[in-house]
């Protein structure tokens, strides 16, 4: 400046140094004053009257005053993250000379990381605001609870924003979302929300909490940014232990939460997988049917602790967690003693993947007796008489008996009846030695399901079940490698999706009958055993080694018994010459390949309801003479009751069609009994109850007073 010889204007500088403090202006200022420069220099101060008051009258004579009204007082605010609508604003400290050298505003905001202490001597009144997040918790003392590291600086930014007018953030939820007390149900529009309001519907979570639900409250406990909270909905449930009182509830609304997000990256699945694996026996509790990847792993963990869970631990977790399993391992009550053990365990070894030595020696034994001849009629003896017309035939390929609980359970769901009947097939227990229904069913004028023309000669009805069994479905698993029966899974679907078409044809009302029938079953545990027993006969095993044609030559083993073709294996063996069976196998004459059902379906037309004449009875342990007597608003010829106490079924018939005696002889002990009601296997009516009293222990009236 020394050696300027030019006449010079200094602007904004006087503003600047009220930021040094007093002092500092009155320095420069008398220095510029006092000081002689070859050019001529002018400085144009601003509000300084105080500090060019100079005492030396040289100096005091180079000060010009320019009257006028004194604008307002500038108030600084500093502040990273600092917006408002109403107050101006720059951008940096060395901004503000000009800004308030030019303007009349009472406040400027200033964008600066300068903190109000690095200006202790300023003249300049400075108010220092927070970053929006401190904004935020001075506005509204809801989010004081709430870290800042919870969103980035962008996000508080965004949420003071909108949350500003409001005034607060419970007022912007009432607006714009939902009230606070709600904000469980605001969730199902997760989908939806863009990544703003995914961040504020988080921040209102992690401010209130959600009381009224428990899982999702967890979920937000769990997750410290947004991003986390889907991850944390998978494995949340992993932080709760399967005996705490509250799983069942937690478990119940993470699947609804799940599929309300509908389709998600297979890797949330997965990884939730990976991390069950640490529950060792207990990961059953955790898994759903809700994917491919979860049933995967529940077959796994069946497979790798089939020796230490316990049946009735497996159904009990499956109840919850895979109802179709679940209703598929129920008992059938398939009206005799064998047939109910031999089943409930087959389907029991068969989801667990391996055989019992118990259950072994029945198969040998029965391979032998072959009991199901006395037992049961051959198919053909109950296939006339019971088509017509009005009937459509579903013939299901290798539909064994094994499915009944799980059929009546999806015919109960799709408002249907079905009368059960139990057959055997012919052996060897192949489609080309069982098609004898079809000529009687078409024959009685049914149409067929699955091909209107029917040829006798090569129609094999839906064939999806027969085809599973034998190759599997890669898409789903590979069955082969794996040796899991996992393809059990697609079996309940496509009986599933087949009783909901027979659901549809029977409420279209052309047909007033649909009859489900199968040609044989087939056997996973001849798999599961690697048929190791092998018998060599003259000619070379068929069909995985099950039936062997006959020859003159042939010793047949006990376990063989005698078509008119062929030898046909009752036990777990193959015969010699033919590769063993992947998946299941059929030909053979165990109980789960011969064993075949004949279901009459109907339209359930009404709702039926029962009434009890008396629900407090009174009964003689020694006479044997409790009953209790039930009406049926629904004429009924005959019904089943099931007292749950005392595991009991008894049938009843009624003259009239309404009015029923039910007699309970082995009932002894007096208490509060519940009982269902079903007509054949159908379930019409559960949850009914009666309270005896046994009038044994009452008072002979000569010693009342």
């Amino acid at each position: 400046m020394g050696k300027e010889t030019q006449n010079i204007f200094l602007t904004n500088m006087t503003s600047f140094y009220k930021l040094l403090g007093q002092e500092k202006l009155k320095q420069i200022l008398s220095k510029l004053a006092s000081t002689t420069y070859k050019a001529k220099i002018v400085v144009l101060c601003y509000q300084c009257a105080n500090e060019l008051n100079f005492s030396d009258i040289r100096s005091a004579d180079r000060v010009y005053s320019i009257e006028g009204t004194l604008d307002t007082k500038t108030t600084l605010i500093f502040g990273e993250s600092v917006t408002s609508d109403e107050i101006p604003s720059v951008d940096g400290i060395h901004k503000i000379a000009e800004y308030i050298e030019h303007n009349n505003s009472p406040y400027l905001i200033v964008k600066t990381q300068k903190r109000k202490a690095d200006f202790k001597s300023s003249m300049l009144s400075i108010n220092e605001q927070g970053n929006a997040y401190q904004q935020l918790c001075e506005l509204d003392s809801d989010i004081i609870n709430v870290d800042n590291n919870i969103g980035s600086m962008e996000q508080w930014e965004y949420a003071f924003k909108e949350i500003k007018l409001f005034k607060s953030l419970r007022l912007y939820l009432e607006s714009k979302f939902v009230a606070v007390n709600s904000l469980d149900y605001a969730f199902h529009n997760w989908k939806q929300f863009d990544e703003n309001r995914k961040w504020l519907y988080f921040l209102a979570l992690k401010c209130f909490g959600v009381p009224n639900n428990p899982y999702l409250n967890l979920v937000v406990k769990l997750s410290s940014k947004t991003a986390e909270m889907i991850k944390n909905i998978f494995k949340g449930l992993l932080e709760i232990d399967h005996t705490d009182k509250r799983f069942w509830e937690y478990y119940r609304i993470r699947k609804e939460l799940i599929k309300t997000l509908g389709e998600l990256p297979t890797k949330y699945i997965s990884d939730y997988c990976q991390w069950t694996i640490s529950k060792g026996k207990n990961a059953i509790y955790y898994l759903t049917d809700s994917s491919e990847t979860e049933i995967q792993l529940l077959f796994n963990l069946f497979n790798k602790f089939n020796k230490e869970l316990k049946k009735e631990e497996v159904l009990a977790v499956l109840e919850e967690t895979y109802p179709a399993l679940y209703e598929y391992l129920r008992p059938y009550d398939y009206k005799n003693e064998l047939l109910n053990y031999y089943f409930s365990e087959y389907k029991y070894q068969k989801v667990m993947n391996y055989i019992s030595p118990k259950f072994m020696k029945v198969v040998e034994e029965q391979a032998v007796k072959r009991e199901y001849n006395a037992i049961l009629p051959a198919r053909s003896e109950k296939t006339e008489g019971i088509a017509n017309e009005k009937t459509c035939v579903f013939f299901v390929d290798a539909m064994g008996v094994e499915y009944l609980s799980y059929l009546l359970a999806e015919y109960r769901a799709n408002n249907l009846l079905a009368y059960v009947t139990l057959c055997h097939c012919e052996v060897p227990s192949l489609t080309c030695e069982n098609k004898d229904f079809i000529e009687v069913f078409e024959s009685a004028g049914a149409k067929f399901a699955n091909g209107k023309d029917v040829s006798l000669d090569n129609y094999s009805g839906y064939k999806k079940l027969d085809d599973l069994k034998h190759h599997g479905e890669e898409s789903f698993a590979k069955y082969r490698d794996q040796k899991l029966p996992t393809y059990l899974a697609k079996e309940l679907s496509l009986l599933s999706e087949l009783i909901s078409e027979i659901a549809n044809i029977l409420q279209q009302g052309y047909y007033e009958k649909v009859i489900m029938i199968s040609d044989h079953g087939a056997s996973r545990l001849a798999v599961i055993n690697n048929q190791e027993l092998s018998y060599e006969m003259a000619e070379s095993g068929k069909h995985s080694g099950r039936c062997c044609p006959k020859s003159e030559t042939d010793i047949p083993p006990k376990c063989a018994t005698e078509s008119d073709n062929y030898w046909v294996l009752a036990d777990y063996g193959r015969f010699k010459g033919s590769r063993k069976g992947d998946v299941e196998v059929h030909g053979g004459a165990t109980l789960e390949e011969v064993v075949v059902p004949i279901i009459e379906i109907i339209k359930k037309e009404e709702n039926y309801e029962f009434k009890l004449e008396n629900t407090d009875i009174e009964f003689s342990k020694r006479k044997k003479n409790a009953q209790i007597k039930l009406f049926s608003k629904s004429k009924l010829s005959k019904i089943t009751v099931l007292i749950l106490n005392l595991n009991e079924k008894i049938d009843a018939t009624s003259s009239d069609g309404h009015n029923f005696i039910i007699e309970l002889p082995n009932l002894k002990s007096a208490g509060t009994y519940t009982f269902s009601i079903y007509l054949n296997d159908n379930l019409l009516a559960d949850g009914l109850s009666f309270t005896a009293k046994n009038t044994d222990f009452g008072m002979n009236d000569k010693f009342k007073l």
